[in-house]
């Protein structure tokens, strides 16, 4: 009964190569497409390095060197290396309570101080202010609370933040200048509060990081977030074991 309502179709009428073309858009239609949050930053060394947010999932573009893909939901973090064809399972390194960390309570005293209405960056408005420790000037941060108001750039900074912290409080960040730990220590309260760091240039002039792009409901695929089924996957007490 359903297909005395189909139209039917005289496939005769089409040329082999139009046929072709319909099979084609149809398959790639039906791949499995993700609206994500695509993210690009250019370094100090002016490299652009690229982001993907979708939901939970964060893929973390490290250089030439491979990727990062974390899921805060399932608290699972995972280094990619291409090169290698590797996985390093790191969810244990970052799934430790920053209480339980000795000397994670010897945080520096950071403060902002506002200077006033900065410039757009990325199209997102930005205010200017000075980081500071005590009376001495770390950088000029220009923070947006317009771009925190995004969803996946809510959980960017919060994967931020979890890795980061917990970097921070073992000491494996900020090479002991207490300018570059300030950095590692933000807080989501502070973000949230502030804003998201769009520029950040450093006290002796040079920018350290600055958000170029900030494309939301952007189509990706899927396996981009997914880990590479041939690689070989240790943990990190594997690869130290490794290393000795």
């Amino acid at each position: 009964m359903i297909n005395n309502f189909l139209p039917v179709v005289d496939l005769k009428q089409f040329s082999l190569k139009q046929i072709t073309i319909c099979i084609f858009l149809c398959i790639q239609m039906s791949a499995p497409l993700w609206a994500a949050t695509v993210v690009e930053s250019r370094d100090l060394e002016g490299r652009i390095n690229k982001l993907m947010v979708d939901g939970d999932r964060v893929r973390l573009e490290i250089g030439d060197s491979g990727y990062m893909l974390v899921d805060l939901e399932k608290n699972t973090f995972y280094n990619v290396e291409p090169n290698e064809e590797r996985i390093i399972d790191m969810s244990s390194f970052y799934s430790i309570p920053i209480a339980q960390i000795e000397g994670a309570g010897d945080r520096i005293n950071v403060h902002f101080k506002k200077i006033g209405k900065g410039p757009k960056i990325a199209g997102y408005n930005t205010t200017h202010y000075k980081m500071m420790i005590n009376e001495f000037v770390c950088a000029d941060e220009y923070l947006s609370r317009q771009a925190y108001v995004v969803a996946d750039m809510r959980t960017l900074f919060r994967a931020y933040v979890h890795m980061s912290g917990r970097e921070a409080a073992m000491g494996v960040s900020g090479d002991g200048d207490p300018c570059e730990r300030v950095e590692f220590e933000m807080t989501e309260a502070q973000y949230k509060k502030l804003g998201i760091p769009m520029r950040t240039v450093s006290r002796d002039g040079h920018t350290d990081h600055e958000i170029m792009v900030i494309k939301t409901n952007t189509k990706i695929d899927e396996k981009f977030f997914e880990l590479p089924k041939s690689y070989t996957t240790l943990t990190v007490e594997n690869l130290h074991k490794l290393l000795e």
